[in-house]
């Protein structure tokens, strides 16, 4: 039978675990979206800016565009407006 001690170092382990596991998660959507971010509007086109606001400006538009018109096969290639 486990004492108090060894109780809490399973559940601290367990929490520690979990934590990674969720931070590995983030990490993995985060590379994921800037992998995708690359290649929909930096590669082929190889734009350049002529100032940070105007970075900003065309970022801030390809994140509303993909978050709005662009189809995704988790939603049975619909944009999310679409599958509503």
């Amino acid at each position: 039978m486990k004492n108090i001690l060894q109780c809490t170092e399973d559940i601290i382990h367990c929490r520690f675990c979990l934590l990674t596991l969720f931070t590995l998660t983030i990490i993995l959507l985060w590379k994921n979206f800037f992998g995708r971010l690359k290649v929909e509007m930096f590669y082929g086109e190889e734009k350049t800016f002529n100032d940070f606001d105007e970075f900003k400006e065309k970022l801030e538009e390809y994140i509303l565009w993909y978050n709005t018109e662009r189809i995704k096969e988790y939603l049975h290639w619909k944009s999310p407006i679409q599958a509503l």
